[in-house]
């Protein structure tokens, strides 16, 4: 059986059983809708064991800054000068900005799993009418009375062990599926050997130029041109300047050689980058895109991007693929991006410890976003927006 398909089996018998539990077994304990976002969080933060860990430690932890939030709103009387809806979007706020910045504590890092209990737990307040009752008998749904009740319906309660569910509901799914089709369940990282034997290093492949050992930078390389994969009349982009953040990327926007799983991109400033020969040839593949792809119409290779909103952090660079040149010297690649991304493009979650190991071993940092200088260029250009 393929991975997919036992997959989708395994979540479909379990999302099942998680249903008929939630409403006949369990009813007032945990919250169906919940569980299958906290079973969603884990297979968005990698459908490991690791990801189990994660999806719970910062699930309860997005929930519990839900309930401060909640809290401060309720009981801090500024409501009445400021408006509610101003005083809560600056409760709001604040919270993300806490619920972001824990990042920098390793148990608190997977803010999708932070986002995810937080929204949840914010929705559950908003939509759940008439479930608590107030000291003099009326009914409420946002109310003190409802965050402070010693009872299952406690957002801080329901909501936990709801999140927590799903996430063990999606462990199981992912062990059922490999046992399935007769593989082993997703590697976490602490299970993925430092060192891997060369059949392994030849079957997982990244991308061809670094398939066989990162090339170095030359002192002093000043530039070079780019060319695109057609015969004749060739698209020629030159760059005079060295190239930087050079990284391979798993986004399913990228342009990647057949046959590579991420692409390779590296970053530019825009006045160094200019169309030097049959720039006719360019069109460009998505314009309500944020990063302006220029492709050439004849091969669809992606000669250069550019950010055309003077309010994005990295407006003013351009995003090329420098494997498009001839010329050795460019500056090397320093770390893997959106790497979980990759899932979205076809391949099977169960490879992904694999291929996290054979980026390690080719001395590539992995992450799910972009690499740490570049967060914090974000993060400044915000602030000072």
């Amino acid at each position: 059986m393929k991975s997919l398909t036992a997959l989708s089996l395994s979540i479909a018998v379990l999302g099942a059983v998680a249903t008929f539990l939630a409403l006949q077994v369990a009813g007032g304990f945990v919250l169906i809708w919940v569980i299958f976002i906290g079973w969603g969080a884990f297979y968005a933060l990698g459908g490991t064991p690791e990801a189990l860990k994660n999806t719970i430690v910062c699930g309860i932890f997005g929930v519990i800054m839900a309930w401060l939030s909640a809290v401060v709103i309720l009981s801090v009387p500024l409501a009445e000068q400021l408006g509610l809806p101003l005083w809560a979007g600056i409760v709001v706020g604040v919270a993300v900005l806490i619920l972001c910045l824990a990042a920098n504590v390793p148990a608190l890092s997977a803010i999708p799993g932070s986002v995810f209990g937080y929204a949840s737990t914010v929705g559950y307040l908003l939509q759940t009418k008439d479930m608590f009752t107030k000291a003099d008998g009326t009914a409420c749904g946002f109310c003190k009375e409802a965050l402070y009740a010693a009872a299952a319906t406690n957002p801080l309660i329901i909501m936990s062990i709801s999140l927590a569910v799903g996430a063990g509901f999606g462990l199981l799914s992912s062990k059922l599926g490999a046992a399935w089709t007769g593989e082993e369940a997703a590697a976490t990282p602490a299970e993925v050997p430092d060192k891997l034997d060369e059949e392994t290093k030849v079957a997982v492949s990244i991308h061809p130029s670094v398939d066989n050992g990162i090339k170095p930078a030359v002192e002093g390389f000043s530039g070079g041109t780019l060319k695109c994969a057609c015969a004749g009349n060739a698209v020629v982009v030159t760059l005079s300047s060295q190239t930087a953040h050079n990284h391979v990327c798993g986004c399913t926007k990228c342009w990647k050689p057949a046959g590579a799983v991420f692409s390779q991109v590296a970053v530019v400033s825009k006045d160094k980058l200019s169309v030097t020969e049959n720039g006719d040839r360019l069109e460009i593949v998505d314009p309500d895109a944020a990063l302006q792809r220029y492709a050439c119409k004849g091969c669809g290779v992606h000669m250069y991007s550019r950010i055309e909103n003077q309010g994005h952090p990295f407006y003013g660079l351009d995003f090329v693929h420098t494997e498009l040149s001839s010329e050795d010297g460019w500056s090397p690649v320093e770390f893997a991006a959106f790497v979980s991304s990759i899932i979205e493009s076809g391949t099977d979650p169960n490879d992904m410890g694999a291929i996290r190991a054979r980026l390690k071993e080719i001395g590539l940092e992995a992450y799910d976003c972009l690499s740490p200088p570049l967060m914090d260029a974000i993060a400044t250009h915000l602030t000072k927006g």
